[in-house]
C-alpha cells in the first residue's frame, strides 16, 4: 500500500464522478500547486493476489 492524494471529481465535465488518484513523482514541490485541491490522502493497493481474489469473487458470486 501507498499513500496519494485521491479525490473524486464533483465538478460537470467528463470526469464527473470519477476517482483521481496523484501518483505524479513531484506533485509535493513547491513550485507546484496541488492538482486535486480537495482531495485526502488515501491508502492505495497497487498489487493485488490475483488467484486469491479471483476465487473470493468466484465463491460471492455463486452462493
Amino acid at each position: 500500500m501507498e499513500t496519494y492524494p485521491t479525490a473524486v471529481i464533483t465538478d460537470k465535465g467528463p470526469a464527473r464522478g470519477m476517482t483521481v488518484v496523484d501518483r505524479r513523482p513531484y506533485r509535493d514541490t513547491v513550485e507546484n500547486e496541488r492538482a486535486l485541491p480537495d482531495a485526502r490522502d488515501v491508502a492505495v493497493a497497487l498489487k493485488v493476489d490475483s488467484e486469491r481474489y479471483a476465487k473470493l469473487w468466484l465463491e460471492t458470486i455463486t452462493n
